[in-house]
């Protein structure tokens, strides 16, 4: 495995344990929230899986997209939009003083920005395999042109010796010519 390979899975590896760690950080508050608004209580563990959910799956989206060369603008702005939700929503729940409120800001923040950071990186990657491909099929095409002028070219030596046992070849008559008298002389 290249280095590159491997930070690039360690980078994965890091974003899915953020995202972990966010959702169970940011559900916790999202539930109590709910309770706190009226939400029934039997019900409540359901509406932070409504918005953190749906974030994981337009952010899949975007993903899919970038796979397929596929455009990914309304999935990164579902994405942008959730995530900004949970944003406030994590917020509204702190206490009151700017510590608090960057702390319950942070999770879903981080969530998004890794995602972002794991895009750019699977966007180059894409680019970089589809660059590569694109490469490879030009040098293939580049060689099957010269195996197809080669089998196409006029042979450099058409004047092929008829002797028995002789298999050489001239660019001209006359030098065909010198060699048959060689052999005539040999046998004569």
């Amino acid at each position: 495995m290249t280095a590159n390979r491997a930070i690039s899975w360690l980078t994965a590896v890091l974003v899915l344990f953020l995202a972990a760690a966010a959702f169970v950080l940011s559900y916790d508050v999202l539930r109590a929230l709910a309770l706190e608004n009226g939400v029934n209580p039997r019900l409540a563990w359901l509406w932070p899986l409504t918005l953190d959910a749906f974030m994981l799956a337009a952010s899949l989206a975007v993903l899919r997209g970038h796979l397929n060369g596929e455009g990914t603008w309304y999935a990164w702005a579902l994405v942008f939009v959730f995530s900004a939700a949970s944003v406030a929503f994590n917020v509204v729940h702190a206490r009151n003083g700017f510590l608090s409120r960057a702390i319950f800001a942070l999770p879903p923040a981080v969530v998004f920005l890794a995602f972002h950071l794991l895009m750019r990186m699977v966007e180059r990657s894409v680019s970089r395999s589809q660059r590569d491909r694109e490469r490879e099929a030009a040098l293939a095409e580049r060689r099957r042109a010269a195996a197809e002028r080669k089998a196409n070219a006029p042979d450099p030596l058409p004047f092929k010796c008829g002797a028995p046992g002789c298999d050489r070849a001239f660019a001209s008559q006359q030098a065909l010519a010198g060699h048959q008298r060689a052999h005539n002389e040999r046998e004569g």
